[in-house]
């Protein structure tokens, strides 16, 4: 399923990331759970997408995350907690979104993903929870 909203989150062993621009990540605690991630923030268009469910499916942060396989963040703005200690380098993918390329990367490790701001676009109201294929 495809999530639209702002606060709308997910939890993953493994993940495949695409923006237009990533900020450079560095070392954060999160807020909720106090450990160390690398950090990065998703400008432009955002997707983060979980290709490899949690075991045990368990929330580790977010109560409210989405935990399946095949669950999809689209949002303008992304924040994105890896539990890894060093820096993913993007790869540069074309025609992601229009005639302007993207970079992506894919996490092999602890992933919390993360809607800081949805779509103009979206017909929803921030605070509402429906899913857009419905």
């Amino acid at each position: 399923m495809d999530y639209f909203q702002e606060g709308d989150s997910i939890e993953c062993q493994c993940s495949e990331i695409i923006s237009k621009k990533f900020s450079k990540g560095y070392l954060k605690s999160h807020p909720k759970n106090g450990k160390a991630y690398m950090f990065y923030k998703c400008d432009r268009s955002g997707t983060a997408e979980i290709t490899e469910e949690l075991y045990p499916k368990k929330f580790v942060i977010e109560k409210s995350s989405y935990l399946n396989e095949g669950d999809k963040l689209n949002g303008d703005k992304l924040d994105i907690y890896i539990d890894k200690k060093k820096r993913l380098k993007p790869e540069h993918i074309g025609g992601h979104t229009g005639k302007h390329g993207s970079r992506k990367f894919n996490t092999n490790s602890f992933t919390y993903a993360q809607i800081i701001k949805r779509y103009d676009t979206v017909p929803f109201k921030p605070n509402d929870k429906k899913e857009l294929n419905k």
